[in-house]
């Protein structure tokens, strides 16, 4: 009798454990759950507003880095941050359909890069940022003072954005 309890419980305890050991075999590692913090939450707002979510993974996540050292820079240099969008503004983006899917992209990359920021001279950078230019990036110098890390560069990648022109027509009433 006590031999067919011991068959049971091993039968039991592999049908059980069974499905958890394919499962990481075939996938590696166990999933990593992103965990959402305030910043991260405050990170994705913010990228939203400022890159299309269909970019890359790693073009996200360098982005995400670029705005966790701009909150960092403006709390310390007492300016005023850049404001996330809200869940209503990014469900108008995105669409309700899309909202959480694409949230959880922003968030991911969020988390990903936690605590990284840009530094220069052991100082956190002003890491200014724009989508495009006009085939050259300016000098930091002729905008700020002391930016040694902005240097200009040439940017003819611009031309192909959907964003490099743009023609608006006005009708005189509405101005």
């Amino acid at each position: 009798m006590k031999e067919k309890l011991k068959l049971i419980f091993s039968c039991v305890l592999i049908l059980i454990c069974l499905p958890y050991f394919v499962t990481y075999c075939f996938q590696g590692e166990p999933a990593k759950a992103t965990v959402k913090t305030d910043e991260s939450i405050e990170i994705a707002g913010i990228l939203a507003s400022q890159v299309p979510v269909t970019v890359e993974e790693e073009a996200l996540k360098a982005q995400a880095v670029i705005v966790r050292t701009q909150l960092q820079w403006c709390k310390e240099n007492k300016k005023e941050a850049p404001k996330p969008l809200s869940k209503k503004e990014m469900e108008q983006l995105w669409g309700q359909e899309k909202y959480y899917e694409f949230y959880e992209k922003m968030i991911r990359a969020a988390g990903d890069t936690n605590g990284q920021v840009m530094t220069f001279g052991g100082k956190v950078i002003n890491p200014s940022f724009h989508k495009v230019s006009a085939g050259m990036t300016r000098d930091g110098s002729q905008i700020y003072k002391d930016t040694p890390y902005l240097l200009s560069v040439k940017s003819s990648e611009d031309v192909l954005s959907e964003d490099y022109l743009s023609v608006k027509f006005f009708h005189k009433e509405g101005i």
